[in-house]
Parts: structure tokens; C-alpha cells; sequence
């Protein structure tokens, strides 16, 4: 009786944990971030900020929750924050993965209120959160939420707690024994990175987590671990090889990669199996690598290991990938961390059979002027230019298998070349084989050492899989060689400070011929304010910007509605 009363009750947690398995919510990854919405009027030693949550679920796991517990303390084991912990609530629509050509996408659907049929195949929902909070001084806050679980993943311990977190450190520790209190808008990830990207197997591949950042700070990119605790780390799984490598060619015969210089194991800087493979078969050469730019944050590499006959559930071509910006602010000569926020990504591999992933995009200058310098390699695309002489560029992109059709996704050019203070761009051809980004690029002396990022993805219009490569573009604007043989050149840009002690922005511009306001633009590009020209008949007006209280601390722009007549402002906290 004993023994069949034990059967019985093993089938009952059978039957209980196998049907958890089946529809758990399989958290992919995910992302916290925070802006600043100025001091709190209940408790004016206090900032209120707005924190908000991205997560990705798979989309054949169950619904996701209607709101998330937001944690807030000082370090793992400090004061948590009164109040907490806060429910960050649903906003907005969720967004659902792309990574198929048309006549496939019904082939995976999604939606945000069950899970896929079966057969489907897998596809990601994005989902949206918001809390509201009031934050005193304190050396660093700890933000987080702690959703159950993660999938079955290669790289590391599948089936735990997903682990999201931001910093923040609103109370800055100065030489002398002082202290400055500050407010901090967190980096924010640009939309165009895909974070559950599907990479092509054998293909040569680059993934960015590039940020944009509002208060002119300095951002340093790197890799770190997963996690499923405040300090405690997923555990790295040893390779799934042991120094050979199967590669069957497209024939179907054998081959195999033998590992040159040791298997390596997977972490931060090696989450998956990427190598440089040399020879022909039966046997080739694979040389381990995996290469990351902490001044972009982007990584290259090439996915060499794919489990073709596996189940999807069984994760074996799913590997963990956190991005990590950290934020330092400048005072006084002294780099401070203020902040920092982690991207945690799923990386797909697939076979994309005898589809090629697009070309690296190429930069051209068909008539340089000055001393431009053009780097078109396997993982920069990178173009030093002078300022005060004008040269016309050219981004060309291409895809290997003739007549694919592409189609670019960009940020808003128009917010990084500072709204033609640096340039100006056009984007011709798009969806045919060559698009073609056109830059005319004329900087300011004034803008010399600026440096902008141009992050772009490109994908194909193959079935069923896509081919997709991300790109990030920098352009370091520098002097003009010899400066002494340069004209001076009239200035085409100015930056207006915050009158002392007050909040109030005042700048000067040429009056125009005809009236219009003037545009204030934040850092994304978008219209936060307009301002009237004040009458009068001198050639110049001067204007005086007054910030709405709500607006955060940062870099705004000021111009005519026709691009012209460049003001870059800075938004302080009195």
C-alpha cells in the first residue's frame, strides 16, 4: 500500500511539474532603464524618476504578468527603498519579433494573450512597463525585478530566476571629504538593435547594444555575466565540444574542425562558440574568437557549433549575452560613475542554408578633401573628418547573393549629425540591391573632437530567414591639416549656457526674413518646446529659452524649422 501511495504521489508531481515545463514563461531577457522627472514637491531633498522595463518572453511560453515588483536598495544587502517594493504596470501595445520574409511571418505567430499553437515556429513578444519613483542621495541604488524563469539556454544554467537590474548613484563622494548630490537619466538602448536577434550558423555575424545618453556622459560598453540573484551569477556550462568540431558540408560529407590552442570556456568575453576556421575538409583549423569594442558596443563573431535534430525547447542554439553600459560624468576634472544598465540578450543561432548574411557596409569618398581618412575592416567602419572643408561620403550596402533585395533601418540621423551642424544625409534605394547612404559632411572647427556613432541594420528578403547584420558607424571629426593653410570660416553652430544661478537658456540668432519660432529638440530629435522671435529691427534677436520643469538635465538643440541656425543648449537643474 505504501509503495502504490509513493507511485501515485511521484505521477502527481510528475503530471504537476511536467505541465509547468510545458507552459512556463520562458523570460528571454530583458532591460531596466530610468530618466529623471525633476525634484519630488512632497519631498524636495528627493528626484522622482520614471523606471521603466522591457521584457522578452517566448513567445510558445505562458502570458506574461500584468505587473512586475520593482526593488530598490542600496547594494544587495543595504536599506531598501520605503515604500517598495513597486508594482510596475503594463503600458502600451507589445511589439512581436520580425526575423521572417512575409509569406512565412503567419508561420509564427504571437500574441500577448497565449501562447503559439503547435508547429508554430518561435518568435519573441517585447513587452512594456512603468513605475513612478521618489529617490533621496545615496551612494548607489540598486534597481531590479526577478521574474521566473529562464529557458533551458547552452551557455550557462537554464530554468532560474531572470535577474534585470539598473544603477544608479545619485550621491557622489568628492576629494576633501565632500559630497555632491545629482539627478541621472540612465543610458537608453536604441530600438533598432533587435534583442532576441536569429544569427546565420557559419556566418560571420555582428550584434550591437548601442545606447543613447542625455546628459553628455561618458558611456563605456562591456559584456558581463547573466544573472539570477543580486550578486550571484548564472553558472557558465562547459563547451559542447571537446576540441573537435563537427562542420558537415552542404553536400552532406564529412567534416570536422579540429580546435587549435585549447577549447575555451563560456563567459562574458566567450558566451558562445565562435571560431576562425582555416583549410579544406576533411579537416579544418578553428581558432577561437570573439571580438567585442567597448567604445561601441558591438561584438563580431562567427556561431560554428548547430544542433540541427534538437527540440527547441532544449535550448542547445540559445546563448545568454548581457550588454552592459556604465555611465561616468565629469567633475571637476574627476571621472565619476553615475549610473549604469544592462541589455540581457538571447542570441538564436539558425541555419540559414545557402542564404548569405549582407555585406559589412562600405564607406567611399569619391573626391576626399583634406585629410580624410576612410577604415572599412571586418569589425570597424570608421571615418576620421576634417573640420571647415566639405566632403561627400558615401555608405554603400550590398548582400553576396546577386539580386537580394535590402532594406536599412537607422536611427534619427538627423538628432546625430546635430542637426546639420556635422552634416547632412540621404538614404536612396532602400529595398533594392544597393542602398546607398549619402552623407555631405561640413563640421565646425568648433565641433573638433566630437564624435558620433551611427548604429544601421540591414536585413535581406530571404525565406524563411532573414539575413540581417548590424553596423555601427563613427565619424571622429578632427583638424584640418595643415591648420595654418586653412580660411577661416564663419561659424555655423554655437552653444548657449544656462544663465548663472537661474534655469533659463538665452542665445542669439540672425533674425530671419520671414517669421517662424524657434524649435527646441531634445536628444531624440522630438519637438519639447517652441520659441518666439521678439520683434525688432537689428539684424540679430536675442532669445531666451525658459525649460518646463519637467524636462531632464541634458544637451538640447535650437534651430529654424528649415535646419538652419544651430543652437546646442544646455539643460541644468538650478
Amino acid at each position: 500500500m505504501n509503495t502504490l501511495v509513493r507511485f501515485c504521489l511521484l505521477l502527481i508531481c510528475f503530471a504537476a511539474f511536467g505541465s509547468r515545463a510545458v507552459h512556463a514563461t520562458h523570460y528571454q531577457g530583458g532591460q531596466l532603464t530610468y530618466r529623471s522627472l525633476g525634484p519630488d514637491p512632497a519631498a524636495p531633498a528627493n528626484t522622482r524618476y520614471e523606471v521603466n522595463l522591457q521584457i522578452f518572453r517566448d513567445c510558445d511560453g505562458a502570458v506574461l504578468d500584468t505587473s512586475y515588483p520593482l526593488v530598490v536598495r542600496q547594494g544587495c544587502s543595504g536599506a531598501t527603498l520605503t515604500g517598495g517594493p513597486f508594482a510596475m504596470t503594463r503600458v502600451g501595445n507589445s511589439s512581436f519579433g520580425n526575423p521572417y520574409c512575409p509569406s512565412q511571418a503567419a508561420s509564427a505567430p504571437c500574441s500577448s494573450t497565449g501562447s503559439q499553437p503547435t508547429g508554430s515556429r518561435t518568435n519573441y513578444e517585447v513587452a512594456y512597463y512603468r513605475t513612478t519613483i521618489s529617490l533621496p542621495p545615496a551612494a548607489e541604488w540598486m534597481l531590479s525585478i526577478e521574474p521566473i524563469a529562464r529557458p533551458s539556454i547552452a551557455n550557462i544554467d537554464g530554468n532560474t530566476t531572470l535577474r534585470l537590474e539598473a544603477t544608479l548613484n545619485n550621491r557622489l563622494a568628492l576629494p576633501g571629504g565632500q559630497f555632491q548630490n545629482i539627478e541621472n537619466n540612465s543610458p537608453r538602448y536604441r530600438p533598432q538593435d533587435v534583442p532576441i536577434p536569429f544569427v546565420c550558423y557559419q556566418q560571420q555575424t555582428t550584434i550591437t547594444f548601442s545606447a543613447l545618453e542625455a546628459d553628455g556622459d561618458s558611456l563605456v560598453y562591456s559584456l558581463s555575466n547573466p544573472l539570477k540573484g543580486c550578486g550571484v551569477s548564472n553558472v557558465y556550462q562547459p563547451s559542447s565540444h571537446a576540441g573537435f568540431i563537427s562542420l558537415p558540408d552542404s553536400a552532406g560529407s564529412s567534416c570536422i574542425a579540429r580546435v587549435q590552442g585549447g577549447v575555451p570556456s563560456y563567459s562574458p568575453a566567450f558566451p558562445l562558440s565562435s571560431y576562425r576556421l582555416t583549410g579544406r575538409c576533411p579537416i579544418k583549423t578553428a581558432v577561437a574568437y570573439f571580438d567585442f569594442s567597448s567604445t561601441t558596443g558591438s561584438f563580431t563573431f562567427t556561431p560554428v557549433v548547430y544542433d540541427a535534430v534538437s527540440d527547441e525547447n532544449e535550448g542547445k542554439n540559445k546563448y545568454a549575452v548581457v550588454g552592459k553600459v556604465t555611465e561616468y560624468r565629469k567633475i571637476n576634472g574627476i571621472y565619476y560613475k553615475v549610473g549604469s544598465v544592462r541589455r540581457d540578450m538571447l542570441m538564436h543561432v539558425v541555419n540559414c542554408g545557402q542564404n548569405a548574411v549582407p555585406n559589412v557596409p562600405v564607406l567611399t569618398a569619391p573626391t576626399p578633401v583634406g585629410n580624410l581618412r576612410i577604415v572599412n575592416s571586418r569589425d570597424s567602419t570608421y571615418i576620421e573628418v576634417p573640420a571647415g572643408v566639405r566632403n561627400r561620403v558615401l555608405l554603400t550596402f550590398t548582400d553576396p547573393n546577386p539580386g537580394q533585395q535590402l532594406t536599412v533601418y537607422r536611427p534619427n540621423l538627423d538628432s546625430l549629425l546635430d542637426y546639420g551642424s556635422v552634416g547632412t544625409y540621404s538614404l536612396t534605394n532602400n529595398g533594392s540591391t544597393t542602398p546607398q547612404v549619402e552623407f555631405m559632411i561640413g563640421p565646425s572647427p568648433f565641433l573638433i573632437g566630437y564624435v558620433v556613432q551611427m548604429p544601421f541594420r540591414v536585413e535581406d528578403a530571404f525565406c524563411p530567414i532573414k539575413g540581417v547584420q548590424t553596423r555601427i558607424v563613427v565619424i571622429k571629426i578632427v583638424p584640418p591639416a595643415p591648420l595654418a593653410a586653412q580660411t577661416p570660416r564663419r561659424q555655423v553652430v554655437h552653444t548657449a549656457y544656462p544663465t548663472p544661478f537661474t534655469d533659463h537658456v538665452r542665445f542669439t540668432l540672425a533674425r530671419p526674413a520671414l517669421a517662424a519660432p524657434v524649435l527646441i529638440l531634445d536628444p531624440l530629435g522630438r519637438v519639447v518646446d517652441r520659441v518666439a522671435v521678439p520683434a525688432g529691427a537689428g539684424p540679430d534677436a536675442t532669445l531666451t529659452w525658459q525649460p518646463d520643469a519637467r524636462l531632464p538635465a541634458g544637451l538640447y538643440s535650437a534651430r529654424f524649422a528649415n535646419g538652419h541656425q544651430v543652437v546646442r543648449l544646455l539643460r541644468v537643474r538650478p
